[in-house]
């Protein structure tokens, strides 16, 4: 699912007059913790700093829904198990890659109704919506944001929240204060999606984080 991020300052208002700020709870009401493995492929070759900065913040998001995130670099050798996720950041839209996602497309995931496993992070305009500054913040609730379409579906897109699917400059503020969280309901329905993908294997290989963004066959918003 892609993310839209609102660049233009004009428009701003026109999203800050439906906003409602999301109420963060300091943690899931869900009491059983879950374990998610995501294997990284840093394709962009994003500073190891920034990338582990980036990937705290994405952990601290999924540890507020009472799931415990651990972070794999790869190319790995393993087979995926139920628990594995695969996490792509590309240095940029190559070729027919441009012509599947608007200019202010932060990523994708190749999902269906009921989520999937592999996501998608286009490192080029995080960097240009940092403007040179530190990228890890923003990098890391795009991540969170579209591991949260793997574990919840195409059809995740809130008005609040990680899972806002437009996100203005303002918006984006809110990020700065760790008020971006899943919904209790998400956590229910992620918590419940996790339980039965951990009963099937996953039909996805390793190799399959190659492949390119075009033939991901991305659900568009």
């Amino acid at each position: 699912m892609n993310i839209h991020v609102n660049l233009p300052l004009v428009p701003l208002c026109l999203l800050v007059s439906s906003f409602v700020c999301p109420v963060a709870a300091p943690a899931s009401k869900t009491s059983l913790s879950l374990a998610l493995n995501i294997r990284v492929y840093n394709l962009a070759n994003v500073p190891s700093t920034t990338l582990s900065s980036a990937q705290q913040v994405a952990t601290t998001i999924y540890r507020a829904a009472a799931i415990d995130t651990t972070w794999q670099e790869c190319p790995c050798s393993t087979e995926l198990g139920p628990n594995d996720l695969l996490l792509r950041i590309v240095p940029k839209l190559l070729g027919s890659m441009r012509a599947d996602f608007r200019d202010n497309n932060l990523g994708f995931a190749a999902v269906g109704a009921d989520g999937g496993v592999l996501a998608t992070i286009f490192y080029h305009r995080v960097e240009a919506l940092t403007r040179g500054g530190d990228s890890s913040k923003i990098l890391g609730h795009a991540i969170a944001h579209e591991i949260g379409h793997l574990l919840l579906g195409s059809k995740a897109h809130t008005e609040t929240g990680i899972m806002r699917g437009y996100w203005s400059r303002d918006y984006l503020k809110l990020a700065d204060r760790g008020l971006l969280l899943f919904t209790q309901q998400q956590i229910d329905l992620m918590h419940i999606r996790f339980m039965a993908r951990a009963s099937q294997p996953n039909s996805i290989s390793p190799d399959s984080c190659r492949i390119s963004v075009a033939s991901a066959n991305p659900m568009r918003v």
